[in-house]
């Protein structure tokens, strides 16, 4: 009788957790009109340079729109997500105020003012992005994969450049970081064994379409980048013995390589040169890049945030950029800088691990942290848009567990 009461009580208690998690998510949840703006901005994402309103981007204006919104809602969400968004946002709120301080030691206070300015208005857009798609990160990267997808085949369509490259007015370095980001997600989709057979072929066909257009960007960093995820899907596979998934990702591979061999398509010289490039140490002048930043490394406080450029010149007589964030957010930001920059990705990978987009995630982490090595994306879209992804997983779920928390 005892044990029968217990297992009533415990029943009664999961029953009731679940109906205030459902009647929680209710209360939580942004507007429709909210969430499609946020779904719109991830759409344009990849246009960001196309389409210009005003002296600024159509996807500045989604962004500077959407925070409008969510700061309109917030007086009105019943939920505990500002709270669980200050201890998310402090060491975001600690970055943004170390570079500000920065200011005042900086190489190039100009530089670093504007540079400031730009990382907070980065991060308004990620927290209210993070904030409105946490209840609905499916249709989210749904939109994602649409923004890359029609990208993708504005890529194939366009003329190329003297050395294959196709030749568009977007910035070709965030339009690569986004179709690998895009292309490591469809990659995890196509590798999940209780997925359908319907939509692993769909996925398999985008995936062979984001790889296409990846290689007609030329970036030989995003080639990498989708490459190896791919490699380590096979290597883990095979390992565990999980012959299906082995066997499953050979045949997706096989599908895509002759698929390309059919169709004609010819890697760009600046792609197949990529061998060629690395025995002769040859890295587009990045080397030089990188050999001048070392004798300031390692720095306490750094040059100030966007202080590089004025850096190279002081050092080489030209005006450059890192090609690297972590090189970047050294010399800039310094020691303490990179602690913070480690605190802020800790924190926002808390709830990867036990959350059912783990894969996805992994397979972006890995790919994003490659492009990181030879880009500067520390204040660009591309690295935001996925910390937005990440943020709102880790408020979901850590929403969902006060929920269950404050029920039980």
């Amino acid at each position: 009788m005892v044990t029968l009461r217990t297992a009533q009580d415990g029943a009664t208690r999961s029953t009731a957790a679940a109906s205030g998690e459902k009647s929680r998510d209710r209360r939580h949840r942004f507007p429709s009109h909210v969430r499609f703006l946020a779904y719109a901005y991830l759409v344009s994402v990849p246009f960001e340079i196309d389409y210009v309103m005003g002296a600024r981007s159509f996807t500045f204006w989604l962004g500077a729109g959407l925070v409008l919104l969510v700061v309109l809602q917030l007086p009105h969400l019943t939920s505990i997500r500002a709270v669980i968004n200050g201890q998310l946002l402090l060491p975001v709120v600690a970055l943004i105020g170390f570079s500000s301080l920065g200011y005042f030691w900086s190489i190039d206070r100009d530089a670093t003012f504007g540079a400031t300015a730009v990382l907070a208005s980065t991060v308004l857009t990620w927290l209210a992005l993070a904030m409105v798609i946490a209840d609905s990160l499916g249709p989210a990267f749904g939109a994602l994969i649409a923004g890359t997808s029609l990208m993708s085949v504005k890529l194939l369509m366009s003329d190329v450049t003297i050395d294959g490259r196709a030749d568009i007015i977007a910035n070709v370095n965030d339009v690569a970081v986004l179709i690998v980001l895009g292309g490591a997600w469809l990659l995890a989709r196509v590798t999940r064994l209780d997925a359908g057979i319907g939509k692993r072929i769909a996925y398999g066909l985008l995936l062979a379409l984001h790889v296409w257009a990846l290689l007609a960007t030329g970036s030989r960093t995003g080639a990498l980048a989708i490459l190896l995820p791919l490699v380590l899907v096979i290597v883990w596979s095979f390992a565990r013995l999980r012959l299906g998934l082995f066997v499953g990702v050979l045949l997706v591979t096989g599908l895509m390589v002759g698929s390309f061999i059919l169709l004609g398509i010819t890697l760009p010289q600046r792609i197949a040169s990529l061998p060629s490039a690395f025995a002769a140490n040859d890295l587009n002048f990045r080397d030089v890049i990188w050999r001048a930043a070392l004798p300031e490394l390692p720095s306490i406080v750094g040059t100030g945030l966007g202080s590089t450029p004025t850096y190279m010149h002081g050092i080489l007589g030209v005006e450059a950029v890192m090609h690297s964030v972590y090189l970047g957010i050294a010399l800039e930001l310094g020691v303490v800088g990179l602690l913070i920059w480690a605190w802020m990705l800790i924190r926002l990978g808390a709830g990867v691990r036990n959350s059912s987009w783990s894969r996805e995630f992994v397979m972006m982490a890995i790919s994003v942290a490659l492009m990181a090595l030879t880009l500067t994306l520390e204040l660009r879209r591309p690295l935001w848009v996925f910390l937005a992804l990440l943020g709102a997983l880790t408020i979901f779920a850590r929403e969902r567990q006060s929920s269950i928390e404050g029920v039980s």
